[in-house]
Formats: structure tokens, C-alpha cells, sequence
């Protein structure tokens, strides 16, 4: 070990660290990690960039709907990051939904940057839906639900993550699920 680097010192005004799940290094020059705090059923997670030449902390970003970020992986151009958010229950908390985040960090100011989060309520099927915005969509055939009284967006955890060459789609496991989720990043 070199050097260590105290992320929880640092990240205690924003939040209570409880794990780090995932890190990935951008060719724009930053290391990535993913970050769960206490009380991951109820607080989103964090990302924390890491200049590698200083081996300090540049920012910290609040992803405010991505519940217990699991892994991270960036577009081979390095303008995207693609986060695989599975939505830990704590069965005294709460059962948030799973989904994946797309933060863009084409810019070089970081106040710039945009966060996406897709979600899957699109798939939950509610007949009695008030939105009348929100297209619904079918699940294939043998999607498997281990809480089948729960809607498929708290069912759907995302684990882990894969983008193609073309940087144009992930591919997403949702291993409690035996599927998988294909993302159209531009999108």
C-alpha cells in the first residue's frame, strides 16, 4: 500500500460512510468510487473522484436517486459513468427501488455535470396508474420476482455492469432477478 485515503474523514459532512462497493479509473484523468452510507435503504449514495496524481479528493456528488450504488463503470471515451444502483431493502427501513445512474462528466467544471437516473416503474404493471404520462411496459415471460407482492421496480436490483464498444448500450445483470437490462445510453 502507498497510500491511504480516508474517505469516511472526508465525506463526514456529507454523509456517515458505510462501504465502498466499486471503483473504476476514467481516461479523463480520475479515479471513481462508489459510495453507500448508513442508512442505505434510506439515503442515496455517493460518488467520490480521486485526482491519481495527488491522490486526493476532488469532489464528492450526491446521486439523489441511486439507493446503494453497487458498481461503476465508465464509457471508453470517459464522458460517461454508468452506476448500477440495486436498492438495498432493510426490512426495519425501507425497500427503495433498484436502478441505474448516468452521470455525464463531458465538462471539465464539474458544475456541469448532469445526473440520469433510470428507474424500472415503467415495468410494474399498475393497472390503476395516475400517471397518465407513464408508458407502460411488459416484462418478458419467466422474469423471476422473489417478492412477488412488490411492484418489478422494487424487485429489480441491479448488480453489475457492462458497456459495449460503441459506447451505446450497457448491459446491466439483475442477478435476483435471472435477467438482464439493456440501457440505450444515449437515451
Amino acid at each position: 500500500i502507498i497510500r491511504s485515503i480516508d474517505i469516511n474523514l472526508q465525506g463526514s459532512p456529507h454523509f456517515k460512510l458505510d462501504y465502498i462497493t466499486s471503483i473504476a479509473y476514467t481516461n479523463k484523468g480520475y479515479i471513481v468510487a462508489t459510495l453507500i452510507p448508513y442508512n442505505y435503504a434510506k439515503l442515496p449514495g455517493w460518488l467520490v473522484f480521486i485526482d491519481p496524481d495527488t491522490e486526493y479528493i476532488e469532489n464528492f456528488i450526491p446521486l439523489k436517486y441511486c439507493f446503494a450504488p453497487k458498481h461503476i463503470v465508465p464509457t471508453s471515451d470517459g464522458k460517461k459513468l454508468i452506476i448500477a444502483c440495486e436498492g438495498l431493502a432493510d426490512a426495519e427501513v425501507a425497500d427503495p427501488p433498484g436502478s441505474i445512474s448516468v452521470v455525464d462528466i463531458q465538462s471539465d467544471d464539474p458544475t456541469l455535470w448532469k445526473i440520469y437516473n433510470v428507474g424500472f416503474t415503467a415495468y410494474d404493471d399498475c393497472e390503476d396508474s395516475y400517471d397518465e404520462e407513464l408508458v407502460m411496459k411488459h416484462l418478458p415471460e419467466g422474469i423471476y420476482l422473489p417478492k412477488p407482492e412488490e411492484v418489478f421496480s422494487i424487485n429489480a436490483e441491479p448488480e453489475y455492469i457492462t458497456v459495449d464498444d460503441d459506447d451505446r448500450f450497457a448491459y446491466i445483470s439483475l442477478q435476483e432477478n435471472n435477467a438482464l437490462a439493456i440501457l440505450d445510453i444515449d437515451k
